[in-house]
């Protein structure tokens, strides 16, 4: 599978939220239809529903504790999502998920037309998808506002070029900086 996560809107399980089961344990609405994936813990067996429902893809998420997420896809309609607990109850351990929701049907954006269209830019619309639908302020602290799970992204234009900026966002895995 080439489809790739990155820029996807994430939703993130509290940790408080490990050991809960049953069939409705998430529930959102969705206006489109979209690629879900869910991230699960790869030290956990992974509950019946997200077998049952999903496609285990090759891709891996890590994050900078070490831990592994096997990532799991299927295409879902506009309409309501509705996802299982974090495992089947019983003796076994609970694991975690994440799940990512990305446009169906939609391009990824490409290094060369991503630099293209850097002249019709918009600073709002960036600061929009910044903190907004994009989260990427649930990682990254920019202008003062976020946290600092990853790096901290105050001066970065100083720091860097604008294609390493682009290139960091398409390919996030591609510079990795110490610590994170």
């Amino acid at each position: 599978m080439t489809e790739t996560i990155a820029g996807a809107t994430l939703i993130r399980a509290h940790p408080k939220d490990a050991g809960l089961s049953g069939d409705e344990f998430l529930s959102f609405e969705i206006n489109r239809p979209v690629n879900l994936y869910v991230a699960y813990d790869v030290s956990f067996a992974p509950p019946a529903w997200l077998k049952g429902s999903s496609t285990k893809t090759t891709n891996i998420v890590r994050t900078s504790k070490g831990n592994q997420f096997a990532i799991y896809h299927r295409a879902v309609p506009a309409g309501t999502i509705r996802l299982g607990g974090n495992h089947d109850g019983g003796e076994a351990e609970p694991g975690m998920y994440q799940v990512y929701l990305t446009r169906a049907g939609t391009r990824k954006a490409t290094i060369a037309k991503t630099i293209e269209a850097l002249g019709n830019a918009d600073p709002k619309h960036g600061r929009e998808v910044f903190f907004g639908r994009g989260t990427c302020f649930t990682c990254h602290k920019a202008a003062g506002q976020g946290f600092t799970l990853g790096p901290d992204l105050n001066g970065i234009r100083t720091r860097h070029d604008v294609n390493y900026v682009i290139r960091s966002i398409l390919i996030p895995n591609e510079y990795i900086v110490e610590g994170f």
